[in-house]
């Protein structure tokens, strides 16, 4: 007999369904299912309802409940139940005078909105609690929610705790894998499959104990974990004594592999209940996925991988009953229909009937949705109810369940949406059209998987990267990647790449380098008179070769500096982003109007060995664009993998005598080099000793350096607790806590000090990571680079008095490289923090009372680089954002892995010298050129438009002093920098869009010293404090001659378009003598006598905020020189790396002239929460 079509069933399941519709009308819907309905339907509810939800139940600090109460109370819905509704409102209005009292009653207002959705009852009383949703016909399947598991000692006690429920009298268990296990490195998945069933074992050993064993369900809530999931799945119940459970997996339509992990579970289904086994339960879900895989897809550059749109998960979900609901599979497999779609329900209960299957197939919903319950009883005899479980003292691990929930309910497209709204008559007709849709849909090829990426193939063709999309890194999940890992990893203990390139890259003889510069200098002065765009094509042949040979880089520098698989990987493919970031700007190079770019002849570029392939990229890629010949000298640590480098460039069509690799022999050949006059630019990323160095062999010498510094992170009682745990531990051991970008320093901000759930979570993720050679696939933390110096070993082993160790390190083995990381608590904050800048493994830990003291204390540690704040607190992320002097900006995310285009880098205060642009960002490789002024006819008009008030102020103070090319000089380049500011400076801008995340980069106004020196025109001054004045600089001016007579009482006036803290006038050598004198750098050079206001100026200046700026001295202070003799400032200020001497000629280009009152920052902030875009967060102002 043919087995009946799903298509010849359609009008039955409309007609069935539309039964249960009609047949709910006349249900009362429960009480709270009704309220919060009514409550989402609101336009503002599905927010409110949210917030609510994260504010009021996670937070553990009773302050920061009652402050986020007071914050909900001022935006209440109008549809919230009036009695909640004054409750929050009379609640918000209380809450921050007595939290205490207040916090109680808030919760019980949560649980009145959302409790039905789950339940929180202790061990004791579950059985209870359960035995109140049960009933005749009616299963439950409990699904035990509870905190983010970090380490062994949460895996343990939630192992536990499922354990204790199946000893209870439950008839159904649902296990997440990613819930009960900790992170674990993704490339080894027969080491992750082994690892879970030897964790899980024993939960089924005490289900085989019962009389009647329950129903075990193994899920994942990542598409990338259900190769995982099938496969513990198979290993864990063919152990011995499984036999007799039923096991049962969760299949989401969404995500295309389902339909072959069916097939795959069905097979093996069969072959075990021939041996006499019992059955295999799949549940078959619908949507689940598809927020956090919208997430996921967005920050990783990745194709979504499930489906988005409802017609193809929809008919995704009826192709897998079709399969399922087979006779000749049910034996063996019986199907849970896991959805609120009463048409699918209706189509498996028509199927099973007519397939005569019916006693294998089985209803799931969850609790809160059970109106339809009866109806789904009677249709199919039994009922399954999916019962969120969590205990009181920790119910806010239900929030991200909860809001899941919000999301689904709240979506009048998702399915659960015909369950809430039964007496509208749309909503059923649009269901019934959308059913048959996706009927008809059937007839089309099922959907394949979107992870296809396989390194082991070839690229393809070299292509033109947009400058919006990033390289993904490698995805691990999938078969060919981890066998392309396994080939890599396979290689490294005999790895020789780069032995020969660097073996020929040695110089030992002056004579040998002076050729070697003087020939690199002049192909520099070649390439650099080639058109932008013309250089812009070989960076697309770089960025491919680049891909090509990602695995010889991967395998060079696991082998080399110990990184562990994915750090290389992912400095790999941030290479290659920088390679079209590159083009792209250098495509750009011809949008800058007002001057003319005059390329280095020479650039050499000096990596760091913590992270020698980003950072030769950025370097050599760079001054390539910018059009400068190279010199590449990296660090001894990392030679061959700066040589596998070059190796790859040369290949992509780099001539060599445009780019020298160098490895030079002993420090008399470096300075040799560094010193030598051809050299335009050095680029060094590295220890601040070593650019002091540098400056002392060359006190002119024209250095941009990114150095190392203390990275700290805030932790703030308003911050997702185990969030922040998860993100500082990333950021901490990243590189074995070398990485640039690695945190060293954790501020915990008042009650986070003593809160005992971030002490233990911190603590058991830290012992939770797996520190091993990185030949080791399952490695998250590899060796240090070499054996540890003496400061990095006193860091390691060290403790000063009041301190001890959350977690010591422990060395792994003899070679004195691999160390366990460590968590030092205890540190005072008026500690010398040095040692923390120290690259090792070990985290310190500080605590304060409030956020104005930790910001104290980021800026009191040698930073400025990269600092980090965990909250949630929109008003607090506001002031820290507004405060922090640090060049990138991280809110509730990681501190490394910032790519090209999307998180620009870059330093702040001692961590920068000289004038640095961020990497990766807009003005990337304008800051690697010189800019010359533009020769032109002046313009007729003496006209001033466009300009703004302050601007224009300051022109018509200074005009009468100017002659006529002056004004008009000064005037186009005004102009230039109105342009400027509309375009770049003025705003701020996230030009990655990623929704999801906020990348802001910004421009922030510095204080400057600005020293007109003799012989310099008035015309070039102004045209500078012009530009100052549209940067909304702060100046302290020295001056050769007065000023012109109108802008000295202009500036000192309460209405000054321009901050001028203090001018003087003064000769070059009185000027130079200051400067070594120390006196130069500081907030004011008057006298003392305070400056005679007048009348206006006193009003004016009543009730006034004193105008703020940064300090003019200290490490990251800048001179703007015009003129005189910066060799001989540079020795009066004595060759340090503290301050900056910008003596490029003045030109009309507002992007080139501005820049040097500005500094650029990247603001990168998670803007969701759940998967679901958080409304303060993406409106926040930044």
């Amino acid at each position: 007999m043919p087995t009946p079509h799903l298509r010849d069933c359609t009008d039955d399941v409309v007609a069935l369904a539309q039964g249960w519709i009609d047949a709910a009308r006349g249900v009362k819907a429960e009480p709270a299912a009704a309220r919060l309905a009514e409550l989402l339907a609101d336009r503002r509810g599905l927010d409110f309802a949210r917030e609510f939800v994260d504010a009021v139940v996670r937070p553990e600090d009773p302050r920061v409940v009652a402050r986020n109460l007071e914050r909900a109370s001022r935006a209440v819905p109008d549809d919230l139940a009036w009695y909640l509704r004054g409750a929050v409102t009379v609640g918000g209005g209380f809450a921050t005078m007595a939290p205490w009292a207040i916090v109680p009653s808030a919760r019980k207002v949560l649980r009145r909105l959302a409790g039905h959705l789950v339940v929180d009852a202790t061990p004791a009383r579950t059985p209870a609690a359960l035995a109140k949703l049960g009933g005749p016909d009616t299963r439950l399947d409990v699904d035990l929610l509870g905190p983010a598991v970090l380490g062994p000692a949460g895996r343990d006690r939630r192992l536990a705790a499922i354990d204790e429920l199946l000893r209870q009298d439950v008839a159904a268990v649902t296990i997440d894998l990613d819930a009960v296990l900790p992170p674990a490195s993704p490339w080894d998945l027969d080491a992750a499959v082994a690892d879970a069933v030897e964790h899980l074992t024993p939960l089924v050993r005490t289900a085989a104990d019962r009389p009647t064993p329950p129903v075990i369900t193994l899920q994942s809530g990542r598409a990338r974990d259900l190769e995982r999931t099938v496969a513990v799945l198979r290993a864990l119940f063919d152990t011995d004594g499984a036999a007799g459970i039923t096991a049962g997996v969760t299949l989401p339509a969404e995500l295309p592999e389902s339909l072959d992990a069916l097939h795959g579970v069905t097979a093996w289904a069969q072959e075990r209940r021939a041996a006499g086994g019992a059955p295999v339960r799949v549940r078959i879900t619908k949507g689940t996925l598809l927020a956090a895989e919208r997430v996921d897809a967005v920050l990783h550059s990745r194709p979504l991988a499930v489906t988005a749109d409802r017609l193809t998960t929809d008919t995704a979900y009826l192709r897998l009953l079709d399969t399922a609901i087979d006779p000749e599979r049910t034996d063996a497999v019986h199907v849970g229909v896991a959805t609120h779609d009463l048409f699918a329900l209706a189509t498996a209960h028509v199927l099973a009937d007519r397939r005569g299957v019916a006693d294998a197939v089985e209803p799931e919903v969850l609790l809160g949705t059970t109106r339809y319950a009866d109806a789904l009883r009677g249709a199919f005899g039994r009922v399954v109810v999916g019962v969120p479980l969590v205990r009181p003292d920790e119910f806010d691990a239900a929030v991200p369940f909860l809001a899941g929930r919000l999301r689904e309910i709240a979506d009048p497209q998702s399915a659960a949406a015909t369950t809430t709204t039964v007496d509208d008559p749309a909503v059923a007709d649009r269901a019934v059209a959308a059913h048959v849709d996706a009927v008809a849909a059937l007839v089309r090829p099922a959907p394949t998987t979107t992870r296809t990426q396989d390194r082991r193939q070839p690229p393809g063709d070299p292509v033109l990267l947009a400058r919006s999309e990033n390289t993904p890194d490698t995805d691990p999940s999938t078969p060919g990647n981890r066998a392309w890992a396994a080939e890599v990893l396979g290689r490294v203990p005999g790895s020789q790449r780069g032995v020969r390139t660097i073996r020929g890259a040695r110089v030992t003889d002056r004579g040998r380098l002076e050729r070697l510069v003087a020939r690199t200098a002049q192909a520099g002065v070649n390439w650099g008179r080639q058109d932008p765009d013309d250089r812009a094509e070989l960076f697309d042949l770089i960025a491919h070769a680049l891909e090509t040979h990602r695995g010889a880089l991967v395998e060079t520098m696991v082998a080399e500096i110990g990184s562990t698989l994915t750090e290389a990987d992912g400095e790999v493919s941030r290479a290659v982003d920088t390679a079209a970031h590159a083009a792209d700007r250098a495509r750009h190079l011809e949008d800058i109007g007002g001057a003319v770019p005059v390329p280095p002849r020479l650039t050499v570029v000096v990596p760091s060995w913590s992270a020698p392939l980003v950072d030769a990229a950025d370097g050599v890629l760079t001054a390539l664009a910018a059009g400068s010949g190279v010199v590449l000298h990296p660090a001894t640590a990392a030679r061959r993998s700066v040589a596998v480098f070059a190796d790859v460039l040369w290949d992509a069509g780099v001539p060599h005598s445009l780019l020298q690799l160098v490895d030079l022999d002993g420090s008399d050949l470096a300075r040799d080099l560094v010193a030598h006059p051809a050299v335009d630019r050095v680029v060094l990323t590295g220890a601040p000793e070593i650019a002091r160095s540098y400056r002392w062999w060359r006190a002119d010498l024209p250095l941009v350096a990114e150095l190392t510094g203390v990275v700290t992170a805030v932790v703030t009682p308003s911050a997702d607790l185990d969030q922040a745990v998860q993100d500082v531990v990333a950021s901490a051991f990243a590189r074995a806590g070398q990485a640039a970008a690695s945190v060293s320093l954790l501020v915990l901000v008042g009650s986070v000090g003593e809160s005992a759930r971030f002490r233990e979570q911190l603590a058991d993720a830290v012992r939770g990571l797996r520190t091993a050679w990185p030949t080791d696939p399952t490695a998250q933390v590899g060796p240090l680079v070499a054996e540890p110096t003496a400061a990095v070993r006193t860091a390691l082993t060290e403790l000063r008095p009041g301190e001890s160790w959350l977690v010591e390190p422990v060395a792994l083995d003899d070679t004195g490289r691999l160390w366990s990381p460590g968590v030092r608590e205890g540190v005072r904050p008026t500690a010398d923090l040095s040692r923390t800048a120290v690259p090792a493994p070990v985290l310190d830990v500080v605590r304060v009372e409030t956020l104005d003291q930790a910001i104290a204390l980021q800026h009191a540690a040698d930073g400025g680089s990269v600092a980090a704040l965990h909250t949630l607190d929109p008003d607090e992320v506001a002031t820290w954002s507004d405060r922090t002097r640090a060049g990138l900006l991280v809110v509730n995310r990681p501190t490394t892995g910032a790519r090209p285009g999307r998180q620009p880098v870059g330093g702040w205060r001692g961590t920068a010298v000289g004038p640095t642009v961020h990497r990766g960002g807009p003005l990337t490789v304008v800051g690697a050129d010189r800019w010359d002024p533009v020769r032109r006819r002046p313009h007729r008009s003496v006209q001033l438009q466009g300009l703004g008030n302050r601007v224009t102020a300051v022109i018509e103070a200074a005009r009468a002093g100017l002659s006529f090319e002056e004004f008009d000089h000064v005037r186009a380049g005004a102009e230039s920098d109105a342009a400027a500011r509309a375009s770049l400076y003025g705003r701020s801008r996230d030009t990655a869009d990623l929704v999801v995340e906020r990348n802001v980069i910004r421009f922030r106004p510095q204080s400057v010293v600005v020293r007109q020196s003799s012989g310099v025109a008035a015309g070039e001054l102004v045209r500078v404090l012009v530009a100052a004045t549209a940067a909304r600089a702060h100046v302290l001016l020295s001056t050769a001659r007065p000023l012109p007579a109108e802008l000295l009482p202009l500036f000192s006036s309460a209405r000054s378009p321009l901050d001028v803290v203090d001018q003087v006038v003064e000769d070059d050598a009185t000027f130079l003598a200051r400067a070594a004198s120390g006196a130069l750098l500081q907030d004011d050079w008057s006298d003392g006598v305070e400056r005679e206001l007048d009348p206006i100026d006193l009003v004016l200046a009543q009730g006034a905020e004193p105008r703020r700026h940064t300090d003019f001295g200290g490490p990251g202070s800048r001179i703007r020189l015009l003129g005189g003799d910066p060799r001989a400032l540079e020795a009066a200020l004595g060759a340090g790396t503290e301050t900056t001497i910008h003596d490029d000629p003045v030109v009309e280009s507002g992007i080139v002239e501005m820049l040097h009152f500005l500094r650029e920052q990247t603001v990168s902030v998670t803007a969701q929460r759940h998967g679901d875009v958080s409304t303060a967060f993406s409106r926040l102002r930044l």
